[in-house]
């Protein structure tokens, strides 16, 4: 009898992308906050580019959900005052957590 083994290729393939996604994301909004705290006591000529918020939300919206929420809550508080990060991120999760469960449950029936 053959053992059935608990995640197929395909599954381990995309939680490896889910995790390098999210940690890309995560990395992504820690930068953003120390070029922002550093930017602060900068002069303007010598002030650093930062992430564009569209990035952020674009990396949310490729499955980096996860990775942008606890960049904004840790290691400290980061985009958390703008509406389209403390209520777009939940909606996006919410709505991208349902999308692969339903797409989960369908391709295992």
């Amino acid at each position: 009898m053959q053992k059935k083994s608990i995640m197929t290729l395909w599954e381990s393939v995309f939680l490896c992308f889910l995790i390098a996604i999210n940690l890309g994301a995560f990395i992504m909004m820690f930068r953003d906050k120390r070029i922002a705290v550093k930017n602060e006591s900068r002069s303007q000529k010598d002030k650093k580019k930062r992430m564009p918020e569209a990035t952020l939300i674009l990396w949310a919206l490729c499955l980096g959900f996860l990775g942008i929420w606890l960049g904004m809550y840790f290691p400290s508080r980061h985009k958390t005052n703008k509406p389209k990060f403390y209520i777009g991120i939940p909606i996006i999760a919410i709505g991208e957590t349902l999308l692969l469960g339903w797409l989960y449950h369908t391709m295992t029936q």
